[in-house]
């Protein structure tokens, strides 16, 4: 008996013992067909232990494979079978089988995962760029921005911090609620033209001018003094919300 005729009584008997699992399984040819989406001329092939019959030793492998494993069979020990007694001349080059191990010694799959790695890294980086993931942050605002015109002149202390040009207590504005503002210098200088949020404040000079149609949206007081506070619509009295360029100093109640 030849090596071809061995190897071809081994894939019949490889395939008797599917046949026989699948029968003690109560499966019919029909329901693996189902089950694993292989076609029934394949799966009588493979059971006939007759390779030619299949497109090749890839699917010939995975289609053996799927069948042990949903009979509960060792699935990588009948591939190791297939493999081991296919022709040599159908066994694609890719597949060798050293000991009870499959191996492949063409485009190992390290190199594969390494090229898909390095795939995505770059379109990651691509992504992120365009994106402007890796522009400067926007700076945030400090929590009392000192908007009066003679600030920009004013010392600085050691933390390189404008500080005012005098000791006089600092006057600020609080939002209490999101309230649209325009402050101006006494020359007339837009100094501040937004929405400012809830609870966000800025300082403001004695002699800048106020613009707002929602007055009661806003307190005003000395920095660092909690007593100070007033709500601004207090001072308006029965004249409504609105303020015209009212000069800030104005504002306190008596």
């Amino acid at each position: 008996m030849n090596d071809r005729q061995t190897n071809s009584d081994a894939l019949v008997a490889l395939g008797n013992e599917l046949k026989n699992a699948r029968r003690a399984a109560g499966l019919s040819l029909n329901d693996v067909s189902v089950r694993l989406c292989i076609s029934i001329r394949y799966l009588k092939a493979i059971e006939g232990g007759d390779p030619a019959l299949i497109p090749g030793t890839t699917y010939m492998l995975g289609f053996v494979r799927s069948y042990a494993r949903l009979l509960k069979l060792d699935a990588d020990e009948f591939c190791n079978r297939v493999i081991d007694n296919m022709p040599k001349n159908a066994l694609r080059p890719e597949y060798q089988a050293v000991g009870n191990v499959v191996e492949t010694s063409e485009y190992p799959i390290r190199y594969i995962v390494g090229a898909a790695a390095v795939v995505v890294l770059v379109y990651g980086g691509w992504y992120l760029y365009r994106n402007d993931f890796f522009s400067a942050p926007t700076p945030l605002p400090d929590e009392v921005a000192f908007i009066s015109p003679d600030i920009e002149d004013a010392p600085t202390d050691a933390g390189g911090d404008a500080a005012p040009a005098t000791d006089a207590p600092v006057i600020v504005l609080k939002a209490t609620v999101a309230t649209w503002v325009k402050i101006e210098s006494a020359a007339g200088a837009v100094l501040v033209a937004r929405l400012l949020a809830e609870d966000e404040v800025v300082a403001v000079a004695p002699d800048a001018l106020l613009t707002t149609d929602n007055a009661s949206g806003l307190q005003i007081g000395y920095e660092g003094d909690a007593t100070s506070w007033q709500a601004l619509g207090q001072a308006l009295g029965a004249g409504g919300d609105t303020l015209q360029a009212a000069v800030i100093d104005s504002l306190f109640l008596p």
